[in-house]
């Protein structure tokens, strides 16, 4: 069995109330990028957290820090915190590019 603290289960279970995959990125892969180019996907250095997966995936819907803020009951701060590192760890220069990468990744799906 896989123990897994509240801490990590709690934004899981709301990324998935909000629609959002948290399937390792390699299953969420649409199918047409299997096999062959499939490992060319460049790994991430350090993976995102349940919570920022979440949060990326709030910034694909277009919402704003308050916006985001509202729908996971954090502050604005904490929201900026995660976007911040979000950012970093996809290599991503803006919100958009996030998106981007995170798609591609397979971290997110619309």
């Amino acid at each position: 069995p896989v123990t897994v603290t509240a801490e990590v289960l709690q934004p899981a279970v709301a990324a998935v109330t909000h629609g959002l995959s948290l399937l390792h990125p390699t299953l969420a892969a649409p199918p047409g990028s299997w096999g062959e180019g499939f490992e060319s996907r460049e790994p991430l250095s350090e993976p995102l957290t349940p919570r920022e997966i979440e949060v990326l995936g709030e910034l694909a819907l277009g919402l704003s820090n308050k916006a985001i803020a509202q729908r996971l009951m954090i502050s604005e701060h904490t929201v900026k915190f995660h976007i911040s590192a979000l950012l970093g760890k996809l290599g991503a220069a803006s919100r958009t590019e996030a998106v981007a990468v995170g798609l591609r990744q397979g971290l997110i799906m619309l």
